[in-house]
């Protein structure tokens, strides 16, 4: 009855228990955001911001915690006015569209500084996110990430003249296409398995034609700078799922070659059984002789190849026990400062327990430590491992 009891709390832990939140596969999402135009005319002029808005949707497919590829559709308006170098050098705007150093006879146009620009802009676009945060020594299952996310598109804009003055529209510009081309900074927090919310800034290039409608003269940016939010939901892969459903044994495939040593068995006789004068077997609470040990390379949390074998006997032990839990400890050698041999020793308890789940066994079984140097085996190549025990309830 006590383990039954045990077995229901672990199933009502919190995310965090199991490890990272997110999970690789597709996934949907939303953003908005204010974007700011630089061209001939600028966002930023006269003394004056004008933000623009921009919203977004997005689909995508995360190949793992580090590497993501989406496609991205967004709309949004851009406001732009005239740089003080234009205004204090006269330029004029003829209706025929040219740039004209003063006004012309006989010809429509508007002072550089009597108008300014509103574009509507349309993007469709692939984006790559790289998260480089475990690059930079982060745990690979924390709930953050930091993307550099390089992206191509194809913008369209439109643009609109104004008099600043009356706010009469004098000139339309056509929808005008550009292939596009930038890159992204984005900082991302997983709410939930599956839910995650996020910040975003960065820069959108434009080649050809001006977007804001203004012949190119003096200046030649033409680009597109955003800041906003993100929100995304994944849809995760099936075996994540079949943590949500009700709990069956799993199969673990096993090579012939790979069978290990027979086990001696745990028998657990009856009162009844046993002669009235024999006292009742004591149960361990740890059982660290049938799990094997596995062993890592200096200064790596790698499973080695060799040591493979022993991971999948781990699982097919946990497997054949539906009820077991484990507490996989890891360990480093004398060499390295305590701080980094304490995090190296920790993630290697990760990395198996990384691979446990790949192989059907459900996270809340699997609860890691680590314990950084250890001082009592003096041969390093031993002291580089990983070692399991059997988690025993009280009670049971």
């Amino acid at each position: 009855m006590a383990i039954a009891c045990s077995v229901v709390s672990a199933r009502a832990v919190s995310p965090r228990a199991s490890g990272s939140l997110s999970v690789s596969g597709w996934y949907v999402g939303a953003e908005g955001g204010v974007p700011f135009a630089v061209s001939t005319f600028s966002s930023f002029a006269d003394g004056n911001v004008r933000a623009g808005w921009g919203a977004g949707v997005f689909f995508g497919h995360a190949f793992s915690r580090s590497v993501s590829l989406e496609a991205q559709a967004a709309w949004g308006r851009a406001w732009l006015g005239a740089r003080p170098c234009c205004t204090s050098t006269g330029y004029w705007l003829g209706s025929d569209g040219s740039m004209y150093y003063a006004p012309v006879d006989g010809l429509d146009g508007w002072d550089y500084r009597s108008l300014k620009s509103h574009v509507a802009v349309q993007g469709y676009g692939l984006q790559l996110n790289l998260n480089v945060l475990p690059w930079l020594g982060a745990p690979p299952q924390g709930r953050w990430n930091l993307d550099v996310s390089p992206r191509l598109a194809a913008v369209g804009t439109k643009a609109k003249l104004y008099e600043t003055a009356t706010g009469a529209c004098v000139s339309s510009q056509p929808v005008r296409w550009h292939f596009a081309a930038g890159f992204r900074l984005q900082c991302g927090y997983d709410v939930a398995r599956r839910l995650k919310l996020g910040l975003y800034t960065g820069m959108t290039f434009l080649t050809g034609s001006r977007m804001d409608g203004i012949p190119r003269h003096a200046h030649s940016s033409n680009y597109l700078w955003e800041s906003g939010l993100r929100i995304s939901f994944s849809f995760g892969r099936a075996k994540r799922k079949a943590a949500e459903q009700p709990r069956t044994v799993p199969q673990v495939p096993l090579q012939p070659a790979l069978r290990p040593e027979p086990v001696a068995e745990r028998s657990v006789q009856t009162v009844t059984e046993l002669p009235k004068d024999t006292p009742k077997p004591t149960k361990p609470k740890a059982e660290k002789a049938v799990f094997p040990v596995i062993y890592f390379n200096f200064n790596s949390t790698a499973i080695r190849p060799s040591e493979r074998a022993k991971v999948d006997t781990l699982a097919r032990m946990m497997a054949a026990d539906p009820l077991m839990r484990v507490r996989l400890t890891g360990w480093a050698d004398q060499r390295g400062t305590p701080e980094v041999n304490f995090r190296v020793s920790l993630r290697r308890a990760e990395a198996v327990k990384r691979l446990l789940v790949s192989l059907g066994i459900d996270a809340w079984r699997i609860e890691t430590d680590g314990k950084g140097t250890d001082h009592g085996q003096a041969e390093a190549a031993r002291a580089r491992r990983v070692v399991a025990i059997k988690i025993v309830e009280e009670g049971s």
